[in-house]
């Protein structure tokens, strides 16, 4: 009975803790399962749909007018700008870019001062001024996060060559080779290239004048060796016409044709003018300009006319005394143009009488000459001393 009365009691006991439990989980699930999804606005339970009461919501507080908002709370710290220098490392000429400034990855700059060494080429930047260390290619990346220089990369240059060509020269040599690294100079004409109808104009790449030009002195900087002819300028063609001013047998020379240094025409032996000898060529008809022997070397720069220049065969002049008793006649003259009469040179005398000149007859009676007379001789003649009565 005792037994059956206990088991009651306990059963009661137990349905009474489970009814107790079951009612505090109601009352509490609202809030912590809704809590715990998120609540009502973000898809979970809603807890006045399960029949709860909404928790009251929290009344905000106010923030001041002056309060900084969270977003602006804090501000960046400003980045530190570093400098990057550049060193020539030997240059001999040209300048070094300017400073790169900046925080992180920069480029680096071109050889934008045309920096140059002789013997050398232009390879980047580096590090080391032996070009060890890290190498830095014209606009690669490097990264700069302190104030730091780099200097410029040389590499030795490669010999080359420039080779001179005549180019249908017709004297003259070309020069030898110009043979360097980097910068050549080109060689001027020393060694008297010529060519004739031209003139010497420099040098060029191609046979025929088409390709670059070079002045003598010119430089250049090569990367393979090079090959220039001389460059040949037509030279304007002036002419030489001969004039045979009076001649009577043969013919006159062609023209000459021609620019500066040219021969003067060479006659034929039958080119003759009776009474004279052929004597060269002339810049005027009268023979008083200036005198060219033929087959002579002629400096040609504009168009002239030449005239056969004409010498009267020589002629003699024969003195006699015409009755001297004392004393010798003058020599024998022998001329062709002009011609002066001695005076008395050999002291001729005749008694009583006095020596007056000279004349073409004996007995005084034909041209009578004075001493130092000038007349064009253009015949042998005969002179006689003239006598006449001495002053008292």
């Amino acid at each position: 009975m005792w037994n059956h009365n206990l088991s009651g009691i306990q059963r009661f006991i137990g349905s009474t803790l489970a009814i107790a439990t079951l009612l505090l989980f109601v009352d509490l699930a609202p809030a912590t399962f809704a809590d715990s999804l998120g609540g009502a606005s973000s898809g979970g339970i809603d807890a006045s749909s399960a029949g709860g009461t909404s928790p009251a919501s929290p009344t905000p507080t106010p923030v001041p007018s002056n309060s900084p908002s969270p977003a602006t709370s804090q501000s960046s710290a400003p980045l530190t700008t570093f400098s990057l220098s550049y060193l020539g490392n030997g240059e001999t000429g040209g300048t070094v870019p300017p400073n790169s400034y900046g925080n992180g990855i920069v480029s680096v700059s071109a050889n934008v001062g045309n920096l140059v060494k002789v013997g050398f080429v232009f390879s980047g930047w580096a590090d080391q001024s032996d070009g060890s260390g890290a190498n830095y290619p014209v606009g690669g990346p490097l990264n700069l996060n302190i104030n730091r220089f780099i200097v410029a990369k040389w590499l030795p240059a490669p010999m080359h060559s420039i080779t001179y060509l005549g180019n249908g020269n017709t004297g003259g040599a070309a020069p030898v080779p110009s043979v360097g690294q980097g910068t050549l100079t080109f060689q001027n004409n020393y060694a008297l290239l010529v060519k004739s109808g031209f003139t010497f104009s420099g040098w060029n790449t191609q046979a025929d004048g088409l390709g670059t030009d070079y002045a003598g002195a010119a430089t250049i900087s090569l990367t393979i060796n090079l090959v220039v002819y001389a460059k040949w300028t037509p030279l304007p063609v002036y002419y030489i016409s001969y004039i045979g001013n009076g001649f009577n047998a043969g013919a006159v020379p062609g023209t000459t044709v021609g620019n500066g240094n040219v021969f003067l025409a060479i006659v034929a032996p039958a080119f003759k003018r009776t009474g004279f000898t052929y004597a060269g060529w002339n810049t005027q008809a009268n023979g008083l300009g200036t005198t060219f022997a033929a087959g002579s070397i002629f400096n040609l720069i504009s168009n002239k006319v030449l005239y056969a220049r004409w010498k009267p065969k020589p002629f003699s002049i024969t003195y006699l005394g015409n009755g001297n008793t004392g004393g010798n006649p003058p020599p024998k003259t022998i001329d062709s143009l002009l011609v002066t009469l001695p005076g008395n040179v050999g002291h001729l005398a005749n008694t009583h009488l006095a020596f007056k000149g000279w004349d073409t007859q004996a007995n005084g009676l034909g041209t009578s000459y004075a001493a130092g007379a000038s007349f064009n001789l253009s015949a042998n003649i005969t002179l006689y001393a003239r006598w006449g009565s001495q002053a008292h």
